[in-house]
């Protein structure tokens, strides 16, 4: 295997246990060292720009914080929105690399997301399509 097949693959297994990890510090230095090695891999090839992994962050029931990760802005959003549907409080969604792949999202902004989704839906419903 090369050198940027061996930075894909640890970059991988990095962003794999970043998804299993409870403790969140450790969630952020594994997801932070998947995005470094996936650029140096990029730097390496013909790839196209890698983009942070994003984190959301919730509350549970006993008001303790919780982090998730996940590859992309939408899978995150998409979480997060299915979160607010069940009448969770999503303090915020971002990328673990500020500046890479987009802004962090505040709880409103995802509150608004979530309603405009629900709109649609009901939009599409109404209509028939």
């Amino acid at each position: 295997m090369g050198e940027r097949e061996d930075l894909r693959a640890e970059s991988r297994l990095c962003m794999e246990r970043a998804k299993t990890a409870s403790d969140p510090r450790l969630k952020r230095e594994l997801a932070t060292r998947a995005f470094r090695l996936a650029r140096a891999a990029e730097a390496l090839g013909e790839e196209a720009e890698v983009k942070s992994p994003w984190y959301l962050s919730h509350g549970d029931a006993r008001g303790d914080s919780i982090m998730q990760v996940f590859e992309t802005k939408e899978a995150a959003i998409d979480a997060a929105c299915a979160l607010v549907g069940k009448g969770v409080y999503v303090f915020e969604v971002g990328p673990i690399q500020e500046g890479h792949g987009g802004a962090r999202l505040n709880g409103a902004e995802i509150r608004r997301i979530f309603d405009e989704r629900a709109r649609n839906r009901m939009t599409s419903a109404s209509t028939g399509s």
